[in-house]
């Protein structure tokens, strides 16, 4: 008998909220190819056939972009990221490679010089470090005049940090009884620079692992707050064995964690850089890094939270964009699939809560390879997209994807996008307003597009797919909407009726998120069917295929009569005297329709149904006669698209 474990409140309450939080769904889904076959994306795999990317920089003052990777340093021009390509090899140092082997660390991952930081150090230098095959090493790159973040101090942290102070981060949802859950592995943090230049909001990317749940949070931070914090209490305890309490003593002057500038000089003392610190400021810095206070996120809770995602996310930039009701923050959340999340989070107005919308999800690389950076640059509005395959230069919008109606283009509800009276284009704060149309906040096309067609149901001028089904097999109608958002409707029309009634799903008819199944298909289902797609009241016809039902009879009794003007068909060879049939039986039949050879078709399906042993004649004239007629072909009898590779196995599996 098992016990029964009673589960706090707090929990389920839990639970219920971040179960909310996860169940969001892309509004587009845009697949590599797509990325690239629109020119919306390339991607920079560098010169030596392996990038192993491991760092990025970007330089907009410049122009450039810094990429660094094993034994190499890239610079490109951001414009072209394939052009004007700039670098510098940086293999580890003779010897050190062999002394990696040695040391039994793997050749292919550790044995090599990668370049995991870059980073501005001066007006005129990158410093650049890498592994050096297990020997660290650095350098100064010059990259031309710049800005000068610290010296270190004359006899104590000595080339060392010595403006050093750091403050606890805090990211939780607030639960009833003052009961939080933190969500505490901090994974990036972005700096979102604001019109008040020195006042910017950090943005940070938490993520959590327990036995409780997995999930990932996005928390937004005051710099007002931060300064706050930094401008408190120190924290202090005697020994490690002590618990943490705020420094009550006097803090030397000037005050351990500022840069030396005019506000720090005094009369009798001038501070130029830090190595003219006192050295009680920096023996206090040393023993006091910490300070005593929290930083507290914006409304005291996060601004996003995702839990129990088939992917982790690890990487976050944010661009603020001008809509037509003032701004909006897009959020662009790199994951460990190679996935890029577009995301807005919309404040409600009548309370504390907000809604998570995705926008996009974009497969960047091929292959599902984690983010291992990201780079946004505003000016040019594009992302850059780092992964041990490459880097990708990523548009960060193209509106004309979500369609060519005004509806459309209100339900993707990007901030980005704007409809301009004729077509989905980007958004432009100073054009003209007369045919404007934008509604990121609800997406309801019959306020926004009231003077537009909000039904799309042309149906004879849709492209139509033929699709011959064999009488007792399985069959397959695909149509996939272009938004996961979208419900689905079938509809059929059966000849001489014109009406157009809405297909019954039971136990032999299923639907499914790629169409519609037969598992087993009778003579009465032949008709004209007609997928829809319904999005807040928009209404659009995206599939139209007529199915044609071969019966069992025709199955039966494959060659018709023959006209007189026909030639006479050849007959069935003896079974022991018919030829073996080719394993690549299907490309010859793709390559005679393809053709439209009636009578090359005839002949070789003549020879492909009567070759073998007499009692698999049967079985082999029903079974190429499906897969012959389950071919979709279009209206001048070519041979269409074949079914992709997940279309084809809910049939497979209702045969099997």
């Amino acid at each position: 008998m098992r016990a029964v474990v009673p589960v706090p409140v707090w929990l389920c309450w839990l639970g219920a909220a971040l179960l909310a939080a996860g169940r969001s769904l892309p509004r587009l889904r845009l697949p590599y190819r797509e990325l690239l076959g629109t020119n919306r994306s390339v991607v920079f795999f560098g010169h030596r056939g392996f990038l192993g990317f491991r760092s990025l920089y970007l330089d907009e003052y410049r122009d450039r972009l810094f990429i660094g990777g094993k034994d190499v340093l890239y610079s490109l021009l951001l414009d072209r990221t394939g052009t004007d390509v700039k670098e510098i090899y940086w293999p580890p140092l003779p010897g050190q490679t062999e002394e990696c082997f040695r040391k039994g660390k793997d050749p292919g991952t550790d044995c090599a010089n990668y370049i995991r930081v870059l980073h501005p150090y001066n007006r005129t230098h990158l410093l650049a470090c890498g592994t050096g095959a297990f020997h660290p090493v650095c350098a100064f790159i010059y990259v031309g005049p710049r800005g000068e973040n610290d010296a270190g101090g004359q006899r104590v942290l000595v080339n060392k940090w010595s403006t050093f102070n750091k403050a606890r981060l805090v990211c939780s949802v607030p639960g009833p009884g003052g009961i939080d859950t933190h969500f505490d592995e901090l994974e990036d943090v972005f700096l979102l620079r604001t019109k008040d230049r020195k006042n910017p909001e950090i943005y940070a990317l938490f993520s959590t692992v327990s036995h409780i749940f997995q999930g990932s949070a996005v928390c937004v931070y005051r710099m007002a707050d931060i300064r706050e914090v930094f401008n408190g209490p120190f924290a202090h305890r005697d020994s490690p064995h002590h618990q943490w309490s705020a420094y009550e003593g006097k803090v030397p002057y000037p005050r351990p964690g500022v840069c030396p500038s005019k506000t720090t000089n005094q009369p009798r003392r001038q501070y130029g850089t830090t190595k003219d610190f006192p050295d009680e400021v920096l023996h206090f810095i040393r023993s006091h890094p910490l300070m005593y206070k929290p930083v507290y996120p914006r409304h005291r809770r996060p601004l996003l939270v995702k839990k129990d995602l088939p992917h982790r996310l690890h990487q976050l930039v944010v661009d603020r964009v001008e809509v037509e009701d003032g701004q909006q923050d897009v959020l662009f959340l790199g994951t460990d699939a190679g996935l890029v999340l577009k995301v807005v989070v919309l404040q409600k107005t009548s309370s504390t809560t907000a809604e998570e919308v995705i926008l996009e999800e974009l497969q960047v690389f091929k292959v599902p390879v984690p983010i291992t950076q990201m780079e946004i640059s505003v000016k040019r509005q594009m992302l850059y997209v780092g992964s041990s395959l490459g880097v990708a230069q990523v548009r960060l919008h193209r509106c004309e994807t979500y369609g060519m109606a005004c509806a459309e283009c209100c339900l993707a509800r990007d901030p980005y996008c704007t409809w301009d009276g004729t077509a989905c284009t980007h958004y432009q704060p100073s054009g003209k307003r007369r045919h404007r149309r934008q509604d990121i906040h609800h997406g309801n096309p019959a306020h926004q597009c009231l003077d537009q067609n909000l039904t799309v149901d042309d149906f004879e001028n849709i492209e139509e797919k033929v699709l011959y089904g064999a009488e007792n097999n399985s069959t397959f109608l695909e149509c996939v909407p272009r938004s996961p958002q979208a419900s689905v409707q079938w509809f059929v029309q059966r000849p001489p009726d014109e009406q157009r009634d809405e297909v019954k799903t039971d136990e032999r008819i299923l639907q499914t998120e790629q169409g519609l199944l037969f598992r087993q298909l009778h003579p009465r289902d032949a008709g004209t069917y007609y997928c829809k797609t319904l999005e807040h009241g928009f209404t659009q016809t995206v599939a139209k295929t007529a199915l044609k039902v071969i019966s069992s009879q025709q199955l039966a009794h494959p060659f018709p009569r023959q006209r007189g003007d026909e030639p006479p068909r050849p007959p069935c060879p003896e079974p022991w005297l018919a030829p073996q049939v080719p394993k690549a039986w299907f490309k010859d039949i793709m390559h005679l329709i393809s053709s439209q050879n009636r009578r090359g078709v005839e002949e070789y399906c003549a020879r492909l149904w009567c070759g073998g042993r007499p009692h698999h004649r049967k079985g082999k004239l029903a079974q190429s006669k499906h897969n012959l007629a389950s071919m979709d072909v279009d209206k001048k009898g070519r041979v269409a698209k074949p079914h992709s590779e997940r279309n084809r196995v809910p049939r497979q599996a209702a045969a099997t």
